[in-house]
C-alpha cells in the first residue's frame, strides 16, 4: 500500500489536476488510516474536477463522523439538478445515502465484527 501511495504521488505530480488521480491517492490513504491526508487528497479532487462524482462518495464518508456529510450530499444534488446528465450522479448519490444507513443503523454481524477487533 505504501508503494501504491508513492506512484499515486508521482503520478499526482505528473497530473495535478486529475481528479481521479487525487481521489485514487485518498482512497489508499484512508485505507492506511491517514483520514487527514486522504481528506485533504479528496478536497483537492473535488475542487480541481468536480464532476468525477466517486469522489463525492469518498468526501461524504470521510465527513461522516464529523457530521458534514449533509454538505457533500446537497452539493451533490445541486450539481445533478444543475447537470442532469452528470455522469452516475443520480446513482452515487443512492450509494451514498445507502452506505450511511448503514453507518448509521449497523447490523447485528457488523456490531459483533466491531466488538471482536
Amino acid at each position: 500500500m505504501e508503494r501504491a501511495v508513492a506512484l499515486l504521488r508521482r503520478s499526482v505530480e505528473l497530473l495535478p489536476d486529475s481528479g481521479i488521480l487525487l481521489n485514487s491517492l485518498g482512497a489508499v490513504l484512508g485505507e492506511l488510516g491517514r483520514q487527514d491526508e486522504a481528506m485533504a487528497c479528496f478536497e483537492k479532487a473535488m475542487s480541481v474536477e468536480p464532476r468525477y462524482v466517486p469522489t463525492y462518495y469518498n468526501l461524504a464518508i470521510g465527513y461522516y463522523p464529523h457530521n458534514r456529510h449533509r454538505e457533500v450530499i446537497s452539493l451533490l444534488e445541486r450539481r445533478i439538478a444543475q447537470d442532469p446528465n452528470l455522469a452516475d450522479g443520480e446513482l452515487w448519490l443512492v450509494r451514498i445515502r445507502e452506505t450511511l444507513s448503514q453507518l448509521e443503523n449497523p447490523s447485528p454481524q457488523d456490531v459483533a465484527l466491531d466488538a471482536a477487533r
